[in-house]
C-alpha cells in the first residue's frame, strides 16, 4: 500500500527573495544538517528572465536496516530534483523522483515556497511525498514503512537549514534582497496580490489556518508523521463530501476544542 506524506504549512518570517538566497546555500551538500546527501550535480540549468529551471542529480546515502541493504546490494541511491523558480510570481516548486530501482520503487516529492497570502514579507513552505514499492522481493510493505520513516525524519531538518543560512546571511550583513525588477524599472508584484479572487490564493489562505504553528499551539509538539496523518484525516472527510467540516478560526479562543475542526456540524431546524 503506498505511503503518503503531507506536511503542515511552515511560515518563515522573511521575504521570499531572502529565503531563496538562503536556500541556495544548501547546495551542493550540507553535511551539518543533511548528512544523508552525499553529492549533488547540476545537469541542466536554464534561465528566461525572472524564471529559472534547474535540474540536479542527487546521490543519497541509503539508511535502512542491514538486512534490506544486504538484499538490495547498494549503499547509495540516485534521485533527480527539478527546481522551477519564478521571481516574478515569487514562488519555487521543487519536484524529486528516484532514478535507482525506478522500475520497482516510485518515489515522488513536491515542495513549494511561496509568498504568505496575508503578509508579502513572509514566506510559506509545504511539502508532500508518495512512496510506492511494486516489487521488492516480498518486502514491499516493510520497505515503504522504512522509507517513509526515514523521509519524515529528514523533514525535521528542513526549517533548521533555512533559519541557519538566513542567520549566516545576517552575519555577513545581508538582510535584504531586492525583488525582481522588470525592464522598465518597476517592481513586479506577485499575481496573487493583483487578483485577490485568484483561486490559488484563496486555497493557500484556507490552508494557512491549519499551519504548523496552529497545530503546535493547540495539539502540542507532533512528529511530522503525526501531522501528516492529521491532515490526511481532514482531507478524507472533505473528500467524503462532508462540506460542513468546521474550519479552525483564524484566532481561536483559548478553550476551543481544536479537534472539532474535523467534526461535521449538524444542521438544526
Amino acid at each position: 500500500m503506498p505511503q503518503e506524506f503531507q506536511s503542515s504549512v511552515r511560515t518563515y518570517k522573511y521575504p521570499f527573495e531572502l529565503v531563496m538566497k538562503a536556500y541556495e546555500r544548501r547546495f551542493p551538500t550540507c553535511p551539518e544538517f543533511m548528512p544523508i546527501v552525499m553529492e549533488t550535480i547540476i545537469i541542466e540549468d536554464e534561465s528566461d528572465g525572472p524564471r529559472r529551471r534547474t535540474k540536479r542529480r542527487c546521490r543519497l546515502r541509503v539508511e535502512a536496516p542491514y538486512i534490506f541493504k544486504k538484499i538490495i546490494g547498494i549503499e547509495s541511491a540516485l534521485f533527480i530534483q527539478e527546481n522551477f523558480l519564478d521571481f516574478k510570481e515569487r514562488k519555487l516548486t521543487i519536484e524529486a523522483t528516484n532514478e535507482t530501482f525506478s522500475s520497482r520503487i516510485k518515489i515522488f516529492e513536491k515542495c513549494r515556497y511561496y509568498v504568505h497570502p496575508d503578509n508579502e514579507n513572509w514566506t510559506c513552505f509545504d511539502q508532500s511525498a508518495n512512496i510506492e514499492i511494486t516489487n521488492f522481493f516480498g518486502f514491499e510493505h516493510q520497505m515503504e514503512k522504512v522509507g517513509m520513516k526515514q523521509y519524515t525524519q529528514m523533514t525535521l531538518k528542513g526549517k533548521e537549514i533555512i533559519e541557519h543560512f538566513v542567520n549566516d546571511l545576517k552575519e555577513e550583513g545581508i538582510t535584504h534582497v531586492d525583488k525582481w525588477i522588470d525592464l522598465e524599472g518597476t517592481e513586479i508584484e506577485c499575481s496573487s496580490k493583483k487578483d485577490e479572487s485568484n483561486e490559488t490564493s484563496e486555497l493557500i489562505k484556507e490552508q494557512q489556518r491549519l499551519n504548523a504553528d496552529y497545530i503546535k499551539n493547540h495539539l502540542g509538539e507532533l512528529s511530522p508523521l503525526q501531522e501528516s496523518r492529521l491532515l490526511q484525516m481532514r482531507k478524507k472527510l472533505e473528500d467524503q463530501h462532508l462540506d460542513k467540516v468546521r474550519r479552525p478560526a483564524a484566532s481561536p479562543t483559548k478553550n476551543e476544542d481544536v479537534m472539532s475542526i474535523f467534526t461535521p456540524s449538524l444542521n438544526r431546524s
